[in-house]
């Protein structure tokens, strides 16, 4: 794809999921389904319950700003 990590979004929806986008580098977004909604996910960057609770340019307002800092 031609994309350094740092410069993806990962979308996951499990912990292995979640730690593996980290440790590549990439910033993670989880937004786990009920069967595994309790199990712990860390480290991330944002949790969201569903897609559709943030829109797209939202998300990467968050994204902008927390790299700033």
């Amino acid at each position: 794809m031609g994309v350094k990590p740092e410069q993806a979004i990962a979308f996951e929806d499990s912990p292995n999921g979640a730690l593996a986008a980290k440790r590549a580098g990439m910033y993670c977004v989880i937004v786990p389904n009920f069967v595994i909604e309790t199990l712990p996910f860390h480290p991330i960057d944002v949790r969201l319950q569903s897609m559709a609770e943030t829109a797209l340019e939202q998300l990467l307002d968050k994204i902008a700003s927390s790299s700033e800092t």
